[in-house]
């Protein structure tokens, strides 16, 4: 059972990933790094108005840059910014069956054991400005079963 359940978790990290990929070649964002962690706990959700029983999906990101260089969540393109995670977040959800939500993580730990944050790319009011953003987007709340 075990084999089973880390083959389907693949399967749906890949599925997600490529999409992740996708959406980043197509808004021609560059990155340190981008990659989409599939939890093995499923969570209640609902899309459209069906209760979904399904696996969340968290998406990490550092250094998200747009062509120009500029950060792609510095405060001039916060619009567009909120726009690609909601695009990003509803594709996922709509074309990856298992996954029902999307978490983004505000911190993560690089491969030396260092801990970054948005807070180090990003000034303390910008970033509670986009932790609030985030918390009212539907697909970004955990529910466990």
């Amino acid at each position: 059972m075990e084999e089973e359940l880390r083959k389907e978790l693949q399967n749906l990290a890949i599925k997600t990933n490529n999409i992740l990929q996708e959406e980043l070649l197509s808004h021609k964002l560059t990155y340190k790094l981008a990659t989409a962690y599939i939890y093995d706990q499923k969570t209640v959700g609902v899309q459209g108005d069906e209760r979904t029983y399904g696996y969340p999906a968290e998406i990490t990101f550092n250094q998200l840059r747009k062509s120009d260089g500029t950060l792609f969540y510095a405060k001039r393109n916060k619009k567009e910014f909120y726009e690609f995670l909601d695009r990003l977040s509803t594709r996922i959800t709509n074309e990856v069956t298992g996954i029902n939500r999307i978490v983004w993580p505000l911190a993560y730990r690089g491969s030396d054991g260092t801990i970054w944050t948005l807070e180090d790319e990003l000034k303390d009011e910008y970033l509670r400005e986009i932790v609030n953003t985030l918390s009212s987007i539907q697909h970004h709340s955990l529910s466990p079963l």
